[in-house]
């Protein structure tokens, strides 16, 4: 008796501890994105969506009014409603997607609790620990909302089959919606989700000896889901019909789902750290092979009927599936309808479920004979993981608009000069290179800055007051005939004020 209770009480000291050290980087990560949010000049898709979409009437946003796939409909309408209670500030408008963030690591540590310590604490900072992941979290995109709320969703799936009540049905419905309606390509794993739902719970009733003389009854178990897909189908049917109807998925890769969007996944995942052809043909497989094992191991006990692996491990084949239907999804959309497979922030959503792969898997060998080695393996993945961060870590631009780095310091030191010199202000031209304009005007909007004509995209002209561009677009007569105010040397951009005017 006495020996139990020192063995309970040492499994609750280490797991506070783990839970500890799982708070602390949680608190440093969303520090980290919160000080990025507040300090980084807005981005070029960020500022579309500000300009074009956030003061559109609610309607006009829900149904696709207009339709571009910029306009991320919950990201657009969260930022309305953040624009009016907290103001226009970077910080402001990215906040959703910083609350976002804590949805996000509050679900992965509620998913990965009851593993043991070493592989919740491992697991975790994987699921955290990739640069251009945080990036998402901290911009105002659709992208960090829609991962947020697929963790939620994932999380409520495999609660139902530790309690299957109408509270976890309807939660891990509401998860989906929210996380289709921040970004469209979560609709995959949506229909991943429910056909996996239907799968475990057939492996259910089939080892199940107590259901020997029943009937699967398929429209019972999916009660709840039938009206959440028909919900789902009137509030998306009309942005999904104009995308279709116009043709709008054009972005993507066209070679496959091994070459695309796992190999772009990897490539972003070491962010600006260089990586030759060869090493990501090896990550590939490095990544995939786990996917693989895991499928390997769950077809050998099903076709055991192996009850007591299908009962403890729900968690693995949930993922395995999950991530092997998105894969046939996309596979099936391409050769279809043409659709490209995912790429880049597009596929970014299937990080988590690598990873989370990766961990159910390892939680399994390590209630096998391989302890030793399971474990070294998340310690080494945790470290590499954490190098690759260190590496990348960054609070002056995000990867995917690294261009825009000093799009806000130079506009502003544009004001001060124009300010200094009490030149007029009216009717003030600045030609620019078409990445800055949305970001431009935002910036003349937020600020209210109207002596200066909006921002076009017909690039530079002789009767501008003021020029923006990358240094090597500019002859080396205009740099002659010009005064330099500002000029960036981490991006190669330079503001000139045109003394001919």
């Amino acid at each position: 008796m006495q020996i139990n209770i020192n063995i309970k009480n040492y499994w609750l000291k280490h797991k506070k501890f783990t839970s500890l050290w799982i708070l602390l980087f949680s608190v440093l990560v969303i520090v980290y994105v919160v000080v990025k949010a507040s300090v980084t000049s807005f981005t070029h898709d960020e500022s579309y969506t500000y300009l074009h979409y956030v003061h559109i009437s609610f309607m006009k946003i829900i149904s696709y009014n207009p339709a571009v796939l910029n306009n991320h409909i919950l990201n657009s309408l969260l930022i309305n409603y953040f624009e009016l209670l907290f103001g226009n500030s970077e910080l402001a408008l990215r906040a959703p997607n910083i609350i976002a963030l804590i949805i996000y690591l509050l679900f992965t540590f509620l998913l990965l609790k009851d593993l043991k310590q070493i592989l919740t604490l491992s697991i975790f900072i994987l699921m955290f620990s990739n640069p251009y992941l945080l990036d998402f979290f901290g911009l105002a995109r659709g992208y960090g909302l829609s991962i947020g709320f697929m963790m939620m969703s994932l999380y409520y799936l495999i609660q139902i089959f530790k309690e299957d009540n109408q509270r976890n049905q309807i939660l891990f419905n509401v998860g989906a919606f929210l996380s289709v309606l921040s970004n469209f390509a979560l609709i995959n794993y949506y229909v991943a989700a429910l056909i996996t739902y239907n799968i475990i719970k057939l492996l259910d009733f089939i080892v199940n000896p107590d259901n020997v003389n029943k009937k699967y009854n398929i429209l019972r178990i999916n009660k709840f889901h039938i009206i959440s897909v028909v919900f789902f189908i009137v509030v998306l049917y009309e942005p999904f019909r104009k995308i279709l109807k116009l043709d709008l998925i054009s972005v993507g890769g066209n070679t496959g789902f091994i070459a695309d969007t796992v190999g772009f996944l990897i490539r972003k995942t070491f962010y600006y750290t260089p990586i030759s052809g060869t090493t990501i043909e090896i990550l590939k497989i490095v990544v995939l092979l786990p996917v693989l094992i895991s499928l390997l191991i769950i077809i050998i006990n099903i076709l055991k009927s192996n009850k007591e692996f299908i009962n403890n491990n729900k968690t693995l084949l949930i993922v395995t599936f999950i991530l092997l239907l998105i894969s046939f999804e996309t596979v099936i959309q391409h050769h279809l309808f043409q659709n490209n497979y995912l790429i880049g922030r597009f596929a970014l959503f299937l990080y988590p479920l690598f990873i989370l792969n990766i961990g159910f898997l390892l939680k399994y060998f390590l209630s096998k004979r391989y302890k030793y080695v399971t474990k070294s393996i998340a310690i080494v993945l945790t470290v590499l993981w954490l190098f690759n961060l260190s590496l990348n870590v960054s609070l002056k631009s995000y990867e995917k608009w690294g261009y825009e780095m000093d799009t806000k310091k130079a506009f502003k030191t544009l004001l001060t000069y124009h300010e200094d010199n009490n030149l007029p202000k009216s009717d003030v031209k600045l030609g620019i290179n078409w990445l800055f304009e949305p970001t431009i005007n935002f910036y003349r909007s937020v600020w209210e800055i109207d002596w200066i004509l909006p921002a076009d995209r017909n690039g530079l002209k002789e009767s501008d007051n003021y020029c923006y561009t990358f240094r090597e677009e500019l002859k080396p007569q205009i740099l002659q005939d010009s005064e330099i105010i500002f000029k960036s040397k981490n991006i190669g951009t330079i503001l000139l004020k045109n003394e001919k005017k």
